[in-house]
């Protein structure tokens, strides 16, 4: 083992030293110099963080002797004023829920819809502590209704519902179309959600996070987004966004991996709807979660699985990605990622890919579980998304011309089907895309250098990178504001209408957002 060892941190440095000269040489390009000019100013380099967690903890005060009698009248001067920082701060009971009790789903469908979050969403953001979960769930269908639980625990309740769903295969005749049932659940948490709340809880986040995931699969970006936005400051609000305490042991274990849940969906959502990042890194110091089963999470300690026998962590392996995606939306403002750059980037990707796990690794041939399919293609997507920068007429033609990879990208979405319905949306536009590709070859003009130099196909070619206020270059001179609004609408897509109304071509919604990012609607942009 400790030659293995020796060799990987060779393999790391190698990497290290291979980015390190990479930069130096986009520095030379940038300046279009030949030889080391001493007199040019510093080109800025890559800002890439750390592959590992980061050690460093700010400092905190000094404890203060006989300071309690001090506590103890700042809470009662302060009253009204002021709260406590968020571990210092005595959270009045919680309301129990007091409204008519919305009805339960059957335990059996209730039983499925658990399972399917639990391997679907659960899987790599673990936002719960499952066994308490279950207790409560199980008392609650003992119970047989609502009244006496926590107000708040009602709407976590359906949320996580309504996230079972994605994951549902029924297709038989007569069965609910998961969508449509799915709404029901969302809007059932909606209508329980108390939102003059001043005493906001960790369950808080939870909702809201999961609010925001349903409406991501449902490509309902717009109220994703403003889910997400609550999540955010909720979270910020109960302190998940630094390490304080002392907590207890499942308490503390819980908080990092709702922060980091809540992180990753921040990095991913902003990546791929094109929107500013909501969490700064410098507002931030929260310790990894620790890569166990939740079983092992137990009041007198967290229990370590013998070595080897630990199961791969869905979130553990999307953090190292996460974390760059703020230098990579820096790099994606420039016109044109230079190719030095992507070679800086690719070796950065090559040093996170060696530091996952067997499973994770491209060229691994160890079994993958299809649950964690999302967290191993979360690196694949973010490389995606700095490639397709270049699908743009400021880019170089030969930078755009690679076919065989779109081949892969198209393959992948044949393979998804119609199991996404966005994917059907985005068959439309492939076809679209072919159609004029033909009559191009037909009329003479589809040769590839008269291909590469078609704006119009490429624009066509780029898909939704046309949606992303950050890559969009179609829409420049077109008209805006209210002598755009005076023109006829176009029929919205029915992608982002959560009422089936018996649509045949219509599938379940499995949840792979980071997959669904670097997908479909994007494999047609090649």
């Amino acid at each position: 083992m400790s030659s293995l060892k020796q060799v990987q941190d060779l393999e790391k440095q190698l990497v290290q030293a291979k980015q390190h000269i990479n930069q130096l040489r986009s520095m030379l390009q940038e300046r279009g110099a030949t030889d080391l000019d001493v007199k040019a100013p510093p080109a800025p380099l890559l800002n890439l963080p750390e592959i590992g967690p980061n050690t460093e903890r700010r400092h905190t005060p000094p404890t203060l002797e006989d300071f309690d009698h001090v506590r103890k009248r700042l809470r009662t001067i302060g009253r009204g004023i002021f709260k406590p920082p968020p571990p210092y701060r005595q959270q009045r009971p919680q309301a129990s829920y007091s409204l008519p009790s919305p009805s339960l789903p059957p335990k059996h469908v209730a039983d499925r819809l658990i399972s399917q979050y639990h391997g679907a969403v659960h899987v790599y953001a673990p936002l719960l502590h499952w066994p308490t979960f279950v207790d409560e769930y199980e008392t609650l269908y003992r119970a047989g209704t609502f009244h006496g639980i926590r107000h708040i625990w009602v709407p976590l309740f359906f949320s996580i519902l309504a996230c079972g769903t994605l994951e549902t295969q029924d297709s038989f005749p007569g069965s609910a179309r998961p969508e449509t049932e799915g709404t029901s659940y969302v809007e059932t948490c909606i209508q329980s959600l108390d939102l003059w709340t001043d005493e906001l809880t960790i369950d808080h986040a939870r909702t809201a996070l999961l609010l925001s995931i349903f409406f991501m699969e449902l490509n309902l970006k717009s109220a994703a987004w403003i889910w997400l936005g609550s999540a955010i400051r909720i979270s910020q609000d109960v302190g998940l966004h630094y390490d304080s305490g002392p907590w207890p042991i499942v308490e503390a274990e819980v908080r990092r991996r709702v922060w980091w849940s809540i992180y990753n969906w921040d990095r991913l959502v902003s990546l791929e709807v094109g929107r500013p990042l909501l969490i700064d890194d410098d507002d931030c110091e929260v310790g990894w979660p620790t890569p166990v089963d939740d079983r092992y999470i137990q009041p007198n300690g967290i229990v370590m699985p013998p070595d080897g026998q630990s199961p791969p962590n869905g979130l553990i392996a999307v953090i190292p990605v996460v974390r760059f995606i703020s230098q990579l939306k820096r790099t994606l403002k420039a016109r044109v990622v230079a190719p030095a750059t992507l070679d800086t980037y690719d070796a950065y990707f090559q040093s996170i890919m060696l530091s996952y796990p067997e499973p994770y690794q491209i060229t691994s041939g160890a079994p993958l579980d299809p649950r964690l399919l999302c967290a191993a293609t979360t690196l694949q997507v973010a490389r995606f998304f700095l490639y397709r920068h270049n699908l743009s007429p400021a880019c170089r033609r030969t930078f755009r011309a690679e076919y065989a990879v779109a081949l892969v990208c198209v393959c992948a979405m044949s393979a998804v089907g119609d199991l996404r319905r966005a994917n059907v949306a985005c068959g439309r536009n492939l076809a679209f895309f072919l159609e004029q590709l033909i009559d191009r070859v037909h009329r003479g003009e589809g040769n590839p250098q008269q291909l590469l130099a078609d704006e119009e196909m490429l624009a066509y070619a780029s898909g939704d990178m046309q949606g992303c206020p950050e890559s969009s270059w179609a829409w420049t001179g077109s008209e805006t504001g209210t002598k755009l609004n005076s023109t006829p609408l176009h029929p919205p897509s029915d992608i982002t209408q959560p009422q089936l109304n018996g649509d045949p071509t219509a599938g379940t919604y499995p949840h792979r957002a980071p997959l669904r990012m670097g997908s479909p609607s994007e494999t047609d942009s090649k």
